[in-house]
C-alpha cells in the first residue's frame, strides 16, 4: 500500500482551482492525483515512468485522470500529445 507523502501540506500549497487541471509528474498509487481531483472539476495528466505501477492505477479507472507511461523528462510531449 502506497502513503503519499506530504498530502495535506501538498494539496494545501497547490492552491487547487475549482476548474484547475494538473500534472502529476511522479504519478506512483494515486494518492496526490485523487486528492486532487476531489477539489476540481479538470483533470490531471498523471506521469508514470514504471510500467507495473503504472498498470495498476490504469486499472483504477479514475475519472477525470490522464494516465501516461512515461519519464517526466519528456513533458513537453506528453503535453502535447494529450492536449
Amino acid at each position: 500500500m502506497h502513503i503519499p507523502v506530504l498530502l495535506k501540506e501538498t494539496i494545501k500549497y497547490l492552491n487547487i482551482k475549482e476548474n484547475g487541471n494538473y500534472i502529476d509528474c511522479t504519478l506512483n498509487g494515486g494518492g496526490h492525483t485523487k486528492e486532487i481531483l476531489k477539489k476540481t472539476n479538470g483533470k490531471v495528466l498523471g506521469i508514470e515512468i514504471d510500467k507495473e505501477i503504472f498498470e495498476k492505477i490504469k486499472k483504477e479507472n479514475i475519472e477525470r485522470l490522464i494516465p501516461v507511461n512515461d519519464n517526466y523528462i519528456n513533458l513537453k510531449n506528453i503535453i502535447k500529445e494529450n492536449n
